[in-house]
């Protein structure tokens, strides 16, 4: 059900790789300095320290260019033209809604289906039907009624269960096409760019997703 959370943008990984490479470049360039001109320890230490980078809520806005309109007001997303950037945020938030409504729908179908496995320890319809058909003539009333009543109860749960599978087929389809549906309206938001994780956590906080 997904777009993808985890690719790093090359902003950000040029951001993050920045003071490392200047420590680099000082370290290997201090010691020629230091015996040519006669530079002190404390002015090597200065021109030592990695340059700051810049990687704060402001390049996030920049990374999110158009996705800024996530930011509209709610009045703003609800009466947008759906070709606008805020038509799109709005479509979005939208998509994303209904993503994970149905991907809870999907997780309780499995989890029913679970329950009524763990709740039931009796033996299949088939075994209990040979069972029957192999009874001798000497057997009691009272045993064959016995196993009636235990073939009823198997092909009732195991009713059920196909009835349960059913229902979670359907909603794991459901879920999977609600999944590409929130790709497709991001895509469309931020012009098939992928967003770092800090861009998409913004952007997903934006929308009051």
């Amino acid at each position: 059900m997904q777009f993808k959370r985890s690719l790093i943008s090359s902003t950000l990984m040029i951001a993050l790789a920045l003071p490392v490479a200047s420590i680099s470049v000082v370290a290997f360039s201090a010691e020629p300095a230091f015996a040519g001109n006669g530079k002190s320890d404390k002015a090597r230490g200065k021109s030592e320290r990695p340059e700051k980078t810049n990687n704060g809520r402001g390049s996030i806005r920049s990374e999110l260019k158009g996705a800024n309109a996530s930011n509209a007001s709610e009045t703003a997303l609800a009466n947008a033209s759906p070709n606008s950037r805020v038509g799109m945020a709005a479509a979005y938030r939208d998509a994303s809604v209904e993503a994970l409504a149905a991907a809870q729908t999907a997780e309780d179908s499995a989890a029913a289906i679970n329950a009524l496995i763990a709740g039931y320890a009796g033996r299949n319809s088939s075994d209990i039907q040979t069972e029957i058909d192999n009874l001798a003539e000497a057997v009691s009333q009272e045993e064959r009624d016995a196993l009636d009543l235990e073939l009823a109860a198997a092909q009732a749960h195991e009713s059920e269960l196909s009835r349960l599978e059913g229902e979670a087929q359907q909603a794991a389809q459901a879920a999977a096409e609600a999944a590409l549906a929130e790709e497709d309206t991001l895509a469309s938001l931020t012009d098939g760019r992928s967003l770092s994780d800090a861009a998409l956590a913004e952007l997903r906080s934006n929308l009051g997703l």
